[in-house]
């Protein structure tokens, strides 16, 4: 994993980060299996069937968290250059990359 691709995963994590509603969020799940997922009451519909747990983690993920994780690959990246590879970075890279695991 080079220190490119490390801060590829970060500007494309920011670029997500930022076209996101600011968080944090909020989830309410409801009896049916639906879950509202939204900042402040402005609030966007995710079905979450059968896995209500799932708006729990989307909303654990805000924007706030995602720019915290692209300045650690950031980090890494500098890293990376001055004393070798950080292989959680890199797993966490591809996962954003859509790369190998």
């Amino acid at each position: 994993m080079s220190a490119d691709r490390l801060r590829a995963a970060a500007k494309v994590l920011r670029e997500r980060t930022m076209l996101a509603a600011l968080g944090p969020w909020t989830a309410e799940i409801h009896e049916d299996g639906r879950a509202w997922i939204g900042q402040h009451r402005n609030e966007h519909m995710l079905a979450a069937h059968g896995h209500p747990r799932t708006a729990e983690y989307i909303v654990t993920m805000h924007p706030g968290v995602g720019l915290a994780l692209a300045d650690w690959l950031d980090d890494a990246a500098r890293e990376a250059e001055e004393v070798g590879e950080n292989h959680h970075a890199a797993r966490v890279a591809d996962l954003i990359l859509g790369g190998a695991s």
